[in-house]
C-alpha cells in the first residue's frame, strides 16, 4: 500500500495494482480502521504550512518563483479539480526569463474547499484575473493548460481579451459542450456512494466528506481514461482531486442544467497566439479532434511529440519546455 498512499501523499496515476486495492480500502475506511486523512493531503485550511494564494472569496494553495519583474506565466492545470503537481516540470521555465505562477484551481488539490454550486466556471476565469492583477509586472500573462487547463485558458481569451499575451495549449479539451458530451467525460455521479441523500439535497458537504469524495473520485478517474494513454513508466502524480470543485467546474452539480458553453466564440478579436502541444499516442484526442481544436484560431503553432499520451508536458518536459521557450 505504501507504494500508493506514502507520507509524501505521491499518489501518481493508478493502475492495476491500486484497483486491487480499491474493495479493500473500501472496507477498511467503512469499518473505522483506516482514515480518510491518512490518504488524503490536508487542504491549506487544515495545514497552515503550505505555501497560499489568496484570492477574493477563496484562499489557493500555490506560490510564483522566479523574478518578479519577469513577464508573468501562469500554469493552468487540469480537472476540473485535479491539482498543480503535474505541471511542477513547466517550473523549469522560471530559470529562462518567466515569473511562473503555479496554483491549485478553486476547490481542486490542496485548495479550500467549497460547497456545491458555490461557483462555477467563470469565477475560476475572475480567479485567474485576480492573480494575473496581483502578480504581473505589466498587467498581462501568458497561459499554460493542459486538459481542462486548456479549457480555462480559452475562457480567460474570451473575458480578459488582450490580459493574455499567448496561450499554450497542451492537449486541451474540447471546445463545445456538444464535443465534451460525444467524448463521454463527465458521466461521473459519486453522489449515491454511500453518502447521506440529505447532505445532496442541501448541497452542504463536510471536510470529512470532501475528503471521502476526492480520494473515490481519484480512484475512479484513474479507470475512466485509458484512452489517454498516460505513462505507467514515468507516472504523472497527483497529491489530491477535489470532486466538488470538478462538479462545479465542468457544470455537472445535482439539479444544475445541461452544461452549455463555446470556447472559441469570438476569439477572432485576441490579438495573441495559440500554441498547441499533443501526444501522439492519446487515442481519444486522435488527430481528428487535434485539426479541429486547432481550426478555429487564427494564429497558431504547433507540435505533436511522438510515443507519448496526454500527459505529453510531464513525460516529454525538456521537449516541451524547450518549444514553449521558442514560441513565447
Amino acid at each position: 500500500m505504501d507504494a500508493i498512499f506514502n507520507a509524501d501523499y505521491k499518489i501518481g496515476v493508478f493502475k492495476e495494482d491500486s484497483m486491487r486495492l480499491a474493495p479493500a480500502l473500501s472496507l477498511l475506511l467503512g469499518t473505522g480502521c483506516l482514515s480518510v486523512d491518512t490518504l488524503v493531503p490536508p487542504t491549506v485550511d487544515e495545514d497552515p504550512s503550505l505555501p497560499t494564494l489568496a484570492v477574493p472569496g477563496s484562499l489557493l494553495h500555490g506560490e510564483v518563483v522566479g523574478d518578479p519583474d519577469d513577464p508573468l506565466v501562469v500554469l493552468l492545470h487540469g480537472g476540473p479539480g485535479a491539482d498543480l503537481v503535474g505541471m511542477r516540470r513547466q517550473l523549469a521555465l522560471a530559470d529562462h526569463g518567466f515569473q511562473v505562477l503555479i496554483y491549485d484551481q478553486r476547490g481542486a488539490g490542496r485548495s479550500r474547499r467549497h460547497d456545491v454550486g458555490a461557483f462555477d466556471r467563470l469565477d475560476l476565469v475572475d480567479e485567474l484575473a485576480a492573480l494575473i492583477a496581483d502578480h504581473s509586472p505589466d498587467g498581462t500573462a501568458a497561459l499554460i493548460g493542459h486538459s481542462w487547463g486548456g479549457q480555462l485558458a480559452a475562457m480567460a481569451v474570451q473575458e480578459l481579451g488582450d490580459t493574455v499575451t499567448a496561450v499554450v495549449f497542451v492537449e486541451p479539451g474540447p471546445w463545445t459542450d456538444e464535443r465534451l458530451a460525444g467524448m463521454g467525460l463527465t458521466s461521473i455521479d459519486m453522489t449515491a456512494a454511500g453518502l447521506n441523500d440529505v447532505m445532496w439535497l442541501e448541497q452542504v458537504v463536510s471536510p470529512a466528506d470532501h475528503a471521502r469524495l476526492d480520494l473515490r473520485f481519484l480512484e475512479l478517474m484513474s479507470r475512466q481514461t485509458p484512452g489517454y494513454r498516460m505513462s505507467t513508466t514515468d507516472p504523472m502524480p497527483f497529491h489530491r482531486m477535489g470532486y466538488v470543485g470538478w462538479m462545479n467546474g465542468a457544470g455537472t452539480a445535482p439539479d444544475a442544467p445541461p452544461p452549455d458553453f463555446d470556447l472559441v466564440q469570438g476569439i477572432e478579436d485576441w490579438s495573441g497566439t495559440a500554441h498547441f502541444i499533443w501526444g501522439s499516442a492519446n487515442e481519444i484526442m486522435d488527430a481528428d479532434y487535434r485539426a479541429a481544436q486547432e481550426a478555429p484560431w487564427p494564429e497558431r503553432t504547433r507540435l505533436v511529440v511522438e510515443g507519448v499520451g496526454h500527459d505529453v508536458h510531464w513525460v516529454e518536459a525538456d521537449a516541451v519546455n524547450a518549444h514553449i521557450l521558442e514560441v513565447l
